[in-house]
């Protein structure tokens, strides 16, 4: 299930962000301790229910069994800040899922096209979402980041 994040997320948000960050991208960190202590300095609790009160961005969650799986969250402009989801679900349609949803809620405020900073390890999967390449990839605290944008496509027939 999808759904809008709530304060009452904060605690499960940070498990997603952690543990996808230190098992699914390895090979974005290669497994070196000071990337990825630097990716997951502000991914604690207190930050993400700072980031869920946020007026200049939306946060949906994918929930298993009660249990937050994954999240995303976008600003109202169209930038995709976090699409992560736990390493257990990957494959299951959670990521698409939310992403699906994001990109309803931006079409549903006019927001014409989405951008993204993906890792390595996520640029196959915006890619199968119609993201394209928008510029060289480019070196952010040691990992590199590929900037994608996809134009939000609208039905206007009735």
């Amino acid at each position: 299930m999808i759904r809008e994040a709530n304060p009452d997320d904060a605690e499960g948000i940070c498990t997603v962000l952690r543990e996808s960050i230190s098992k699914l991208c390895s090979s974005d960190h290669g497994n070196d301790p000071a990337k990825m202590d630097s990716w997951l300095e502000n991914k604690t609790t207190e930050n993400c229910r700072l980031w869920l009160g946020s007026v200049a961005s939306k946060t949906f969650v994918a929930v298993k069994l009660a249990a937050v799986v994954g999240v995303i969250m976008v600003s109202h402009d169209g930038h995709i800040y976090l699409c992560y989801v736990k390493p257990d679900v990957k494959g299951q349609g959670f990521g698409s899922q939310m992403l699906i949803a994001a990109e309803a809620w931006l079409k549903s405020i006019g927001c014409n096209s989405l951008m993204a900073d993906s890792t390595a390890t996520a640029l196959g999967f915006y890619k199968h979402h119609g993201y394209v390449a928008c510029g060289e990839p480019e070196l952010e605290e040691g990992m590199l980041s590929y900037p994608l944008k996809k134009t939000l496509i609208y039905n206007h027939s009735s």
